[in-house]
């Protein structure tokens, strides 16, 4: 599935490669998804961090959880993220979500819309300028299932559009 300048690729193993072929999947690293995007959130849908037990995931600059990301955006009083440190949007082209559900299309709407969309919305103004400057340009969704397992809603996607 692509949009303009969003790609989704679905069955990815993320882990051995070992692990992927009893699953009969494509496999990736984290290592290759940093050597291959500017940043990568992992976007698996839970409501606090959830480790997903893969070698470099807490050590990796620009690997983050998806919660991080969504409490920045939102204006969450328990947001952690330094946005100019962590996640800059200023020196990210290509951003991987790792994911397939309503959070990865959130955080792929929220970063890709046309900041002048959201002048209307509640988003925090610190926000808004950060997205006004922001050079991320595609966003590749990698889901460890098909597109017909996705977990987003309609609505979800067609905001992608």
């Amino acid at each position: 599935m692509a949009l303009d300048n969003v790609h989704f690729f679905g069955n990815v193993w993320l882990g051995s490669e070992e692990e992927a072929a009893s699953k009969n999947c494509n496999h990736i690293s984290i290592e290759a998804l940093k050597n291959n995007y500017s940043a990568v959130i992992l976007a698996y849908g839970a409501i606090s961090d959830r480790e997903l037990g893969l070698a470099g995931e807490h050590t990796l600059k620009g690997i983050m959880p998806s919660r991080r990301v969504v409490d920045w955006y939102n204006g969450s009083l328990d947001c952690d993220l330094n946005i100019q440190k962590e996640f800059n949007l200023e020196q990210i082209g290509h951003l991987a979500i790792i994911g397939n559900g309503n959070i990865a299309c959130d955080i792929s709407r929220m970063l890709l819309k046309d900041v002048n969309e959201f002048n209307n919305s509640d988003a925090p103004t610190h926000v808004l300028e950060t997205l006004r400057r922001s050079k991320l340009n595609s966003i590749s969704m990698i889901a460890r299932r098909g597109v017909t397992q996705a977990a987003f809603t309609t609505k979800e996607i067609k905001e992608l559009c």
